[in-house]
């Protein structure tokens, strides 16, 4: 029998595969990110660079807000502000992580549907886009406008910290962020 054909035999068996059944979100957070590395290290960063604790996160292309909801539960006045255009992972977010949280950790999230070069918020002490994601853009126009929105944002107060690197290990943490800082 070909592997085509045993391949096929097995689904008739089984019904839906493995991979049909799996939660791509789960996966993504499983594969990809380390919340409490990424919140240690922008946070020991911006102390580092500041000399003051940062309260205010934006979390750009914020996906399930997973980082963001780790943020709020390290102080009981953070606050963070999750942006992302796709409303199907913020629903997902909403449904699996923002929804775990206590009502007053949930509250100090801030869900916005927006796109990250135009949407107005409040100014955060960092902003992270710490998954890759800005390479979404798929010209050089585009990505210019991303790094000068980046450069609007900075000043002697934020932080904007975009990954070069990010793998995770299951006892190291390793991290290559650049953040960009004007002090």
């Amino acid at each position: 029998m070909s592997r085509k054909n045993k391949h096929q035999k097995n689904q008739k068996g089984k019904g839906t595969t493995l991979a049909n059944q799996a939660d791509r979100y789960v996966l993504y957070e499983k594969a990809v990110q380390c919340v409490e590395a990424e919140i240690d290290m922008v946070d020991e960063t911006f102390q580092s660079l500041r000399s003051r604790t940062a309260r205010i996160l934006r979390e750009d292309f914020c996906g399930t807000a997973n980082t963001s909801c780790e943020w709020v539960q390290r102080r009981d006045d953070n606050q963070a502000y999750a942006v992302d255009l796709d409303k199907k992972v913020i629903r997902w977010g909403e449904k699996h992580n923002i929804a775990k949280l206590n009502d007053d950790a949930a509250s100090r999230i801030h869900l916005l549907n927006d796109d990250v070069l135009t949407v107005d918020v409040l100014p955060a002490d960092m902003v992270l886009a710490m998954n890759f994601s800005y390479q979404i853009f798929k010209t050089r126009s585009q990505l210019r406008r991303s790094e000068e929105h980046t450069s609007e944002l900075q000043s002697q107060a934020y932080l904007v910290c975009r990954p070069l690197l990010a793998t995770k290990k299951k006892n190291n943490k390793h991290y290559i962020v650049t953040c960009i800082s004007h002090q």
